[in-house]
């Protein structure tokens, strides 16, 4: 069985999905930060629960937003495993 250190690719680009999902976590939090409480409060009544509330109301509003985040993580992280990538090829 190989060690961790044999492989310098894992170890240095282990941590790209963190930038990613530090981005997607600060946008995600913004934008349902901004959703009004009047929703959840409106609901509840309607016998939903928790997660019905969020799966059927709060969720079909941030699709939009889900698409934002998708634009933008995906080229970051793409962009720093190419980078990383070309600095590691063993020639």
């Amino acid at each position: 069985m190989a060690a961790a250190g044999d492989n310098p690719r894992l170890e240095v680009a282990g941590p790209i999905p963190c930038y990613s999902v530090t981005l997607a976590t600060w946008m995600l939090r913004s934008y349902f930060d901004g959703i009004p409480r009047e929703l959840d409060k409106a609901a509840n009544p309607d016998g939903f629960w928790l997660l019905r509330i969020f799966v059927q109301i709060i969720l079909p509003l941030a699709k939009a937003k889900y698409r934002a985040m998708a634009i933008f993580s995906f080229p970051f992280s793409y962009n720093h495993a190419t980078l990383i990538l070309s600095l590691l090829i063993q020639r």
